[in-house]
């Protein structure tokens, strides 16, 4: 089943994140451009490998993998890169430089070059690479975009290949930033500047902000060609990173197909959320009628419409989480709220900082009473049934309940050689094989296998209180206590095998939940 095919304007969205964010409104946020280019994700090859089928699909990505400088500590850099489908692309390999991702296309039969920088710490060799990249020209639209890590003032203003100059006051741009770096002068060597020249960024808009202080560092560059293709300019205004979103209208069209394929209908929604929503509305009915059947008729019809709904069939990608509700969304567009008066001078910095706090606060603790729930509900787990009845219970909709025939019939069965030793109930073996008198041992293993144990996963609270609670050094996910967490290796030991089919690794997450708390104690008594 197609939809129609309509004529859209092809938009771009270039975002230093500072980690790859599982939110739903950030993805809903990216879904509106046809161009896009994530820098700093911190995701490295092995995440990529589990990512890159969670990507939307009406995009074909690209990744850059982040690296690491040392055998220890986070991953550093990243770039992904994402085009819509119906957008024309030359798909020949490109040399591959580091921080550097380059993407060919052809918008209205012109041909582009996009390319997205995450120069990391404004490195010389960077910008090196950047002058090469810039050599290779071949007569095409160029866009550089990115995190530059330059500062380079007012300069950069246009100046056309012929010498002639395109503004009043030679080379000056609009820009609230007055500093030039060293890095600043290498840039301008080799690029003319788009922030601050273009319509949307009159005002040579901040793109970076962090404890009060503010610098221009991400820009958006172009050759003369792209330069008068290119319609607007804009630095974006978000919550989710320090830096903000470069958005560039390409000024070219492309036919894309309506989304219907997925939206095969609607169900009423009774999650928590829904009822409550559905109390709300109710408490406000008020009786109305002039007698008894017009008021009964007019009360059902209040009491109909107050019902909410939700849409059924479309496949669910990246973000999302089971405690996300209205009010976590209010509360964040109040947050942007702030964020773009305290940007326009109408607000103060620490009232933005309040109120980011008070959003992430409230996130903390819907949180935390989602997860006391759901440990309440693994306390209570006493049959194998009610323990696939909780692990079933977070599953996509693509996954499905993979129980009886269906199992057999899966694309995972067929991937899978050890599938021999589930039973029939098609139970795993770590459930499977526990005791009657051993239900402490399979609710720790959903706890882990559920992700409850590790801080890693949760994207509204910052960088700081993701970390490892024991090295404090990295993300905390369970692959990183496996095999990169030193307190770990010195207080536990390596080459444990956890939370496999038949349930191994029991005595390891026993002896992580020791190693913290014995860690804890540290901290309080030194």
């Amino acid at each position: 089943m197609g939809g129609e095919k309509r004529e859209q304007r092809v938009w771009g969205i270039f975002w230093n994140v500072a980690d790859l964010k599982n939110e739903t409104d950030f993805w809903e946020f990216l879904g509106n451009f046809e161009i896009i280019g994530l820098l700093e994700t911190w995701i490295d090859e092995k995440e990529w490998g589990k990512l890159k089928e969670k990507m939307p699909k009406e995009w074909r990505w690209k990744c850059q993998p982040a690296d690491r400088d040392k055998r220890r500590g986070r991953a550093k850099g990243g770039i992904i890169t994402g085009i819509r489908k119906e957008i024309e692309e030359n798909k020949e390999e490109l040399e591959s430089r580091e921080g550097i991702q380059e993407r060919k296309i052809i918008l209205n039969g012109e041909k582009w070059r996009v390319v997205t920088i995450y120069n990391r710490e404004g490195r010389k060799k960077g910008l090196e690479d950047l002058q090469e990249v810039i050599k290779e020209e071949e007569k095409r639209k160029m866009v550089m975009v990115g995190d530059f890590n330059a500062r380079i003032g007012k300069e950069g203003g246009v100046r056309t290949l012929s010498g002639e100059e395109k503004r009043p006051e030679e080379g000056k741009r609009v820009s609230k930033d007055k500093v030039i770096n060293k890095q600043g002068k290498e840039l301008l060597r080799v690029i003319m500047i788009l922030n601050g020249e273009k319509v949307g960024d009159e005002g040579g808009e901040w793109t970076y902000e962090r404890t009060g202080g503010r610098s221009v560092i991400d820009y958006g560059i172009a050759n003369w060609e792209a330069w008068e293709k290119i319609d607007r300019f804009e630095i974006g205004c978000r919550i989710e990173s320090d830096h903000q979103p470069i958005i560039i209208d390409f000024g070219g069209r492309y036919a894309r197909k309506e989304e219907v394929a997925d939206e095969v209908g609607r169900i009423q929604d009774w999650s928590e959320e829904g009822i409550n929503i559905y109390k709300e509305k109710i408490e406000k009915i008020e009786w109305k009628g002039e007698d008894v059947q017009e008021g009964w008729e007019e009360l059902e019809s209040e009491i109909n419409s107050a019902v909410v709904w939700k849409r059924t069939g479309k496949r669910k990608g990246l973000g999302g989480s089971p405690w996300w509700d209205r009010e976590c969304r209010e509360k964040k567009r109040e947050v942007n709220k702030v964020r773009k008066r305290y940007r326009e001078g109408e607000e103060r910095w620490e009232n933005f900082i309040r109120c980011r706090r008070e959003y992430r606060e409230a996130c903390r603790v819907k949180e935390e009473l989602h997860k006391k729930r759901e440990e309440e509900e693994i306390e209570n787990i006493r049959t194998e049934s009610q323990a696939w009845n909780f692990i079933n219970k977070g599953r996509k909709k693509r996954e499905g309940i993979m129980r009886g025939e269906k199992v057999r019939g899966s694309r995972l069965c067929r991937l899978c050689v050890d599938y021999k030793r589930v039973n029939d109930l098609r139970a795993p073996e770590y459930i499977r094989k526990i005791k009657r008198n051993e239900g402490k041992k399979l609710q720790m293993n959903a706890r882990w296998r559920c992700g409850n144990e590790v801080r890693g996963n949760r994207y509204w609270q910052s960088e700081e209180d993701k970390r490892c609670r024991l090295c404090e050094r990295e993300k905390e996910e369970i692959d990183h206590l496996k095999e990169k967490c030193v307190y770990v290796e010195k207080k536990v030991g390596r080459n444990f095998d956890v939370l496999n089919e038949d349930g191994r690794g029991h005595e390891w997450m026993k002896m992580i939940e020791k190693v913290r708390q014995d860690r804890e104690r540290e901290r309080e008594g030194g």
